[in-house]
């Protein structure tokens, strides 16, 4: 009996405290109810923060909605949210974004009441955002700006005057929906947004017809953004093609002139000039964040993009036939650069690489004289004509040998070769970008870039000119071939920096890049040529060019009021310098000793195909060029009976400055050697042998200065 009586107690004991426990959980869910309550509060808000205190936050919502805030500013001031870009969004969606990012517990009580406190749950742990950014344009790749962008939760932003956006998120899954004035809404599903990256997003909207209201086209991520791609290439009206700064990202190309070899219907030349559609240089033209770029060579048409390097770039676009608004010196090909612009997020990257040749790296290279110049992309002291290489004018440099009595002993005796053991070739690139968002759409952003690449290569070469064999169809033929080696010596160094502003309304950007290269080919082979009345002839060509570029460039873009009128202008400073210092060419009698080294070449009768004696040669080609552009769109539309057309009424005015020189200068070496003996290559162009150089009468001098404007009106259908 008794222990019946205690099993009896023990149940009754357990009875109650279920119910006391029962009891205690139901006098809680009230104060969870009420407190999650906030949720449902439809309130519609604006916010638009980069980076605010909550106390900020809450003084803002306070000053939007009638309900009254309790909290600790003291506290919230401590407290620091970040990128807050809702535009109409329910109020229980922001405090619900608040209580998620922010120790803070939210409650709703009664009489309109919130009540804001420190919270004493753990949050979960922050996660780095990530974007959705790209670009929204009409049926006729018109960029929209002020095209409003949400997601379901109420988060969103506004397109620039550019037409591009980009709307900082959570990590997750999304639907963005897409709307403007007269333009069906365009609603995109199953938007992922990963922690750091970027989801890219272009769309193409339509334009809404007048009996049609509140019309929504829904479709998934995967079909938007396949079709936003076809339908602005079905929609410009030139054909072009072209890459992108992710695409070159992923690819070991170090310069444009590489990059370009990537993109349908272009063929490269030495990685550096461009074939379009099988049309050589002189049909094709180069442009540079919308610059038309001068010629790099002073006999033809032609450019030369393996000075760009590609970290700088962020696009590459070739244009394959003329519209209205574009240069039209071209029937090949228009190939654009677009280098860096505002970024969309921060970034730092930092490349080191290494290039390896088995025919070079470890093996005897050979070149004129090196110093620490040439590595840092300038030709050596060595190269300097009378003392300097900053001349204008041909007939300055003859006037200034002239005064100085023709001493041969000005022109520095550099025939020498040196020898060393090639090591592997450098690359070095650093790009830096940063992005300061001010608050209602209002975004600052700098870019910054930097490369070097030292490349040395070795290849075999048979000559076929300057009085050598051209083909080879028999043994006897072969024997009497150029045989030789063509041993390169290449640096490039560039840099690039750019701030810019934009808003919803405005945008306006600078660039400055500076571009710098030293490409030395030095040719040095045997074989017969009938001249010299041997069968042994030295070939000896040096080949070097120096190339600076350097670019400024302020342009701007602006939406005027909310009818779609659009006012764009550019101004640009461009300097291109490219000489050719002291370049050598010599064909000579030989003999050289079994086991000699390369400078123990004796020669005894030499000369060029050119003059009696060796050949040396300086060019310039300097041009400096001013740019500047304005253009005017205005889109209207007009009824024709029941038809409704639209169309974008285009005017501009655009005008350019070149001041552009060039020069040749040729000099032939000559020394007194009437017994014909065999001299060391190092000694023979020395005061020993009465060396003579003299000017040679045949050479280039040119100087002009022009300038145009034009007035363009256009329509675009």
């Amino acid at each position: 009996m008794q222990k019946s009586t205690n099993r009896f107690c023990t149940r009754r004991i357990m009875s109650c405290s279920v119910i006391c426990l029962v009891v205690s959980l139901i006098s809680l869910v009230p104060g969870k109810v009420m407190a999650q309550s906030y949720r449902s509060l439809t309130d519609k808000v604006q916010l638009y923060m980069a980076k605010a205190t909550a106390a900020e936050v809450v003084k803002s919502l306070q000053q939007q909605t009638p309900y009254t805030f309790i909290y600790d500013p003291e506290y919230l001031q401590q407290c620091t949210l970040s990128d807050l870009k809702f535009q109409g969004a329910a109020l229980g969606d922001v405090l619900a974004y608040i209580d998620n990012n922010a120790p803070l517990d939210i409650e709703l009580t009664k009489n309109n009441t919130i009540a804001i406190r420190k919270g004493n749950a753990d949050k979960p742990a922050a996660k780095t955002n990530g974007h959705v950014a790209g670009k929204v344009v009409d049926s006729k790749n018109e960029p929209l700006p002020g095209v409003t962008i949400t997601t379901q939760s109420g988060q969103g932003t506004v397109t620039n005057v550019d037409g591009t956006y980009n709307i900082t998120l959570p990590p997750g899954v999304y639907n963005l929906t897409f709307s403007y004035v007269s333009f069906d809404t365009r609603k995109v599903t199953e938007v992922t947004v990963d922690e750091k990256g970027v989801t890219p997003l272009d769309i193409v909207m339509k334009s809404s017809s007048s009996q049609l209201k509140a019309v929504t086209v829904t479709a998934n991520y995967r079909k938007t953004s396949i079709e936003g791609l076809y339908a602005m290439q079905k929609n410009n009206p030139a054909i072009s093609d072209g890459i992108s700064a992710e695409q070159i990202a992923r690819t070991p190309d170090k310069n444009i002139g590489e990059v370009l070899k990537r993109v349908t219907g272009l063929a490269t030349m030495d990685n550096k000039y461009v074939v379009v559609r099988g049309l050589s240089e002189r049909y094709n033209q180069a442009v540079l964040n919308g610059q038309v770029m001068p010629s790099t060579e002073l006999n033809r048409k032609n450019f030369s993009f393996d000075i760009i390097p590609s970290n700088i770039v962020e696009n590459v676009t070739v244009v394959k036939t003329i519209t209205p608004d574009r240069n039209a010196d071209f029937g090949g090909g228009l190939v654009e650069v677009n280098t860096l612009d505002i970024p969309t997020e921060n970034f730092l990257n930092l490349s080191i690489g290494a290039s390896y040749n088995d025919k070079t790296v470890g093996k005897d290279f050979l070149a004129l004289s090196l110093s620490n110049r040439e590595y840092t992309a300038q030709a050596g002291k060595h190269r300097f004509l009378l003392g300097t290489l900053d001349w204008k004018d041909r007939d300055d440099i003859v006037a200034s040998y002239n005064k100085q009595g023709k001493n041969p002993s000005l022109f520095s005796n550099n025939w020498g070769v040196a020898k060393f053991k090639a090591p592997i070739s450098p690359n070095y690139q650093a790009s830096f970008g940063r992005v300061i968002r001010t608050g209602a759409g209002q975004q600052w952003g700098i870019v910054a870039s930097a490369s070097y690449r030292n490349t040395l290569a070795t290849q075999d070469v048979i000559l076929g000119r300057e009085g050598f064999e051209e083909a080879a169809d028999s043994e006897e033929s072969k024997r009497r071939q150029f045989k030789g080696q063509r041993y390169g010596f290449t640096t490039n160094l560039g840099g690039m920096i750019g701030i810019g502003y934009r808003n919803e309304k405005n945008r306006i950007g600078f660039q400055s890049m500076y571009l710098r290269t030293l490409d030395q080919q030095f040719i040095l082979g045997t074989g017969q040529n009938g001249k010299f009345g041997s069968d042994n002839t030295l070939g000896y060509f040096d080949l070097a060019m120096q190339t600076t570029l350097w670019q400024n460039q302020l342009k701007g873009e602006h939406a005027i009021g909310n009818k779609g009128v659009k006012i764009k202008w550019v101004g640009s400073y461009l300097k291109l310098d490219r000489q050719k210092p002291d370049n050598h060419m010599m064909l000579a009698d030989y003999k050289q000793a079994d086991g000699a080294g390369i400078n123990d070449y004796n020669i005894s009768t030499f000369g060029s195909n050119f003059a009696e004696g060796a050949l040396r040669w300086w060019s310039r080609a300097l041009e400096n060029n001013y740019n500047w552009d304005a253009a005017v769109s205005v889109p209207f539309k007009f009824n024709a009976g029941n038809v409704a057309f639209e169309n974008t009424f285009k005017g501009g005015y655009a005008g350019w400055n070149k001041d552009r020189l060039f020069f040749v200068l040729n000099t032939a070496s000559k020394i007194d050697n009437k017994e014909t003996n065999y001299l060391p290559l190092g000694q023979v162009f020395t005061p020993a042998n009465n060396v003579q150089v003299d000017i040679i009468r045949f050479g280039d001098n040119f100087k002009k200065r022009s300038a145009s404007s034009a007035c363009i009106v256009c329509h675009a259908g």
